[in-house]
């Protein structure tokens, strides 16, 4: 019994683990966020061009290379 239970249980956190997390299509704007962004930094607003950063973003020495142009 004990080990019907042990395999029951394995099988079902296998199942649980398997499914796919739900698919949440994003609203955010990206336009308006880099026109925020862009006003915020002519205002001298550090602190609202920090909220407007991914928690994530890594910074580009040289911008320009992403596009394949080096100065």
């Amino acid at each position: 019994m004990r080990q019907v239970f042990i395999v029951l249980i394995s099988v079902l956190i296998v199942i649980t683990g398997c499914t796919r997390a739900p698919v949440t299509q994003s609203t955010v704007d990206p336009e308006a966020v880099i026109n925020n962004f862009l006003q915020a930094l002519s205002r001298g607003d550090i602190d609202t061009c920090l909220s407007l950063l991914a928690d994530d973003v890594r910074p580009c020495e040289n911008p320009l290379s992403v596009t394949g142009l080096n100065w």
